[in-house]
């Protein structure tokens, strides 16, 4: 038993670590990112102005972390990092919970080394420092798990209740709580009789060592069958139902029946090897069923009752299709039975295409993995608590295989915090381990601190493979300049809700979601700009990241080809590792050309012509265009300072001007000069000729390499047909 004094003193240090971890991440922006952030401090800050989520505002989740949120920034203030730190509350408040359950279970220990793990886990530093709704999932998992630990240890039924309600309550946060209520639901159920609780308890001991064999035994045979298919039947159709689960990734509809056809291949194996009976024992069950029915109605009700208090008054009375916003449009984003497949496939791919970082969110499993495998390899037994194991094996089922839930660290965290209390729980029982096992795991405990200080120094800048964008404040700061420079009065339509957050925007408050209207719901983001008319659209680096996949570029091209054609550019500033902001106007230019900036390079669209403009300066860092007038002032950044230039829009030409740098024009037409081909020498103007249009090209150029150079000067010319 740990003194209370040095029990304090660790816990206390567990506080600091807490800390220490997540202040220096909470004034990161990141654009690649905060598109939930956005959508989610946006709507808080609409109610706290009178406006209902469901009925003025699409919303895509239940009500309750809205409105804990606006109640946090009516008290605290309305801005971002305010947000974080009801995330940051949060999270200390679950650090206690984890102390408070592991304590409840087995004594100080597993209390200590329970939050001491969450406290240095990268993805609970993660969402403690985001306005998302996993701080609150991560707080009312573990308070069930509190109150189940107190069930457990002789509490009586009151705590099962409250292990039901708090976990229901955790579902009018966000549905990604569903199967572990679910799996708690189960378990508390079959816990009650002591038939059914033994049945419970045994099954789960299937998963014994000897699956070491069979579940190689599974994917070799799987591999052999699928060999045999294919060559027997080489189509296309054979090659996506025999691809190896967990090796191939999860990509296309079918592999949902390969996911299914190999888990019945490893059932039949299990029950083959282990000679399992299981008619009689099911045959029992079914009969103990029906003496806790009563039960099972009761710990319903209480999961209804609970939801009502919340959903009822602030969602089902609010709109009529709040079910459809917050549940039903969701539904279609995951797939049954491939879930568990998809989590290994996905640490496969990350491992052989070396982006070890990406991983980082299950470093606190590998390492608990790796302990468990160094204490079995020196000689050691582990006694793991069994109704942990029954509910770890619930939460698999429901969260891997019978739900259909894109199962991402962040949408499965309970499953994680119940992986973490279970592993645990078995290794704190060591009573001396001996020092080599010691070593193996300060050693990867060092690593993870490791791994933590990496992600704090590296992430804000960039260098690792998750998602960063460095430039992001800097982009808002300037489109927020230029918009009170220029007095833009009126609603705007923020592609990234974040961008209208942080420069405190109005907005159509409908609007706010986007992904959800054009991607949950499938409404023509076109079709919704023509019906709300807000005066100014604002792009930025999520769109453009998101377009490079198939489903969102449906989404979101049309809107952006719409507003090319349709609007006019105010501002865009760009830079080389592809951050972009703009913003337009959707008051239709006099001019006929259209223009936008992305990385290094200016872009000229005419019609179905598209021509593109580099700069032959090698250090560039980015672009800027802001509109003054008729004209626009183009700002190009180098490591040698900033070179200033102008684009002039006309009738039938555009001018761009922009001393002491060369321009490198890229086209996809015939460049003719007195009819003949044109390579090598100097020329004032030249001839360019695309399937769609002719333009004569105007200003000191040359032609080397099959390229166009143009030196400080250059106008284009539409002629007409």
């Amino acid at each position: 038993m740990l003194e209370k004094n040095k029990r304090l003193l660790i816990f206390m240090a567990i506080i600091l670590i807490f800390f220490s971890l997540r202040i220096p991440m909470l004034t990161i922006q990141n654009a690649y990112f905060d598109y939930d952030e956005g959508t989610y401090l946006l709507i808080a800050r609409l109610i706290n102005h009178g406006v209902l989520p469901y009925r003025d505002v699409f919303a895509v989740h239940p009500p309750l972390y809205y409105y804990a949120l606006a109640g946090w920034l009516r008290l605290f203030g309305d801005n971002y990092i305010v947000g974080r730190t009801f995330s940051l509350f949060l999270g200390l408040i679950s650090i206690f919970l984890a102390y408070l359950t592991g304590r409840e279970l087995k004594g100080e220990k597993l209390g200590l080394a329970f939050a001491f793990l969450i406290a240095m886990d990268p993805l609970a530093i993660k969402v403690n420092t985001l306005v998302l709704h996993e701080s609150m999932i991560e707080l009312f998992t573990l308070l069930s798990l509190w109150f189940l630990a107190k069930y457990l240890t002789g509490g009586g039924k009151i705590y099962a209740s409250l292990t039901i309600a708090v976990a229901s309550l955790g579902t009018s946060a966000k549905f990604t709580i569903i199967p572990y209520l679910l799996a708690v639901f189960v378990f508390l159920i079959l816990y009650e009789s002591d038939e059914l609780r033994n049945l419970l308890l045994s099954s789960t001991r299937v998963l014994t060592q000897r699956q070491v064999y069979i579940v190689p035994l599974a994917y070799l045979l799987w591999t052999m069958a699928s060999m045999a298919a294919i060559t027997l039947y080489p189509r296309e159709i054979t090659r996506i139902i025999a691809s190896v689960p967990g090796i191939h990734p999860i990509t296309k509809v079918g592999h949902v029946y390969t996911c299914i056809l190999f888990l019945f291949l490893w059932a039949f194996l299990t029950v083959y090897i282990l000679n399992i009976r299981y008619f009689q024992p099911l045959k029992h069950a079914l009969k103990a069923l029906g003496r806790v029915v009563r039960y099972g109605i009761a710990l319903a009700s209480v999961i209804v009752v609970s939801k009502a208090v919340v959903e009822v008054p602030l969602g089902v009375l609010v709109s009529r299709g709040y079910l459809h916003q917050t549940y039903i449009a969701q539904s279609g984003r995951g797939f049954p039975f491939v879930g568990i497949f998809w989590v290994v496939g996905n640490i496969v791919s990350y491992i052989q295409r070396s982006s070890l970082e990406v991983l980082a969110y299950y470093a606190p499993l590998f390492i608990l993995v790796a302990v468990v495998l160094a204490i079995k390899a020196f000689g050691h037994g582990i006694r793991f608590s069994e109704p942990l194991k029954a509910l770890l094996v619930l939460n698999v089922i429901f969260y891997l295989i019978a739900v259909p839930i894109i199962p991402d660290p962040r949408f499965i965290y309970p499953l994680l915090l119940v992986f973490y209390l279970y592993l645990l729980s078995g290794v704190v029982e060591i009573k001396r381990p001996e020092k080599k096992v010691l070593g193996i795991a300060l050693t990867l405990v060092l690593l993870l601190a490791l791994v933590n200080v990496g992600i704090a120094y590296n992430y804000p800048r960039g260098l690792l493979r998750i998602p960063c964008a460095p430039h992001t404040k800097e982009l808002r700061e300037d489109l927020s300049n230029y918009i009170h420079e220029e007095a833009l009065n009126g609603t705007y339509l923020s592609i990234n809700p974040m961008d209208a957050y942080y420069l405190k925007l109005p907005v159509v408050p409908y609007l706010v979601d986007t992904f959800g209207l054009g991607y949950l719901r499938g409404y023509s983001l076109v079709n919704l700009t023509l019906k709300y008319h807000p005066n100014y659209i604002v792009y930025d680096t999520w769109m453009f990241s998101m377009m490079k996949a198939q489903p969102l570029r449906n989404v979101y091209g049309p809107l952006f080809n719409y507003t090319l054609q349709n609007g006019t550019l105010l501002f865009e500033e760009s830079r080389r590792d592809g951050e972009i902001i703009a913003l337009f106007s959707l008051k239709r230019a006099s001019y006929p050309w259209r223009f936008d900036v992305y990385n290094t390079i200016l872009r000229l669209y005419y019609g179905r012509d598209r021509l593109n403009v580099h700069f032959k300066e090698m250090n560039i860092d980015g672009l800027r265009m802001e509109a003054l007038n008729d004209t626009y002032e183009l700002f190009i950044t180098t490591n040698n300072g900033t070179y200033v230039g102008k684009i002039i829009p006309g009738e039938d030409n555009i001018t761009v001007y922009v001393p002491n740098l060369t321009m490198v024009v890229a086209f996809n037409g015939v460049l003719l000069n007195n009819n003949s081909p044109v390579e090598g020498g100097e020329f004032k103007s030249l001839r360019l000729c695309t399937p769609a249009e002719c333009f004569i090209l105007s200003g000191n150029i040359s032609v080397s390499g099959g390229k166009l150079y143009v030196q400080d000067y250059l106008q284009i010319t539409a002629l007409k047909s």
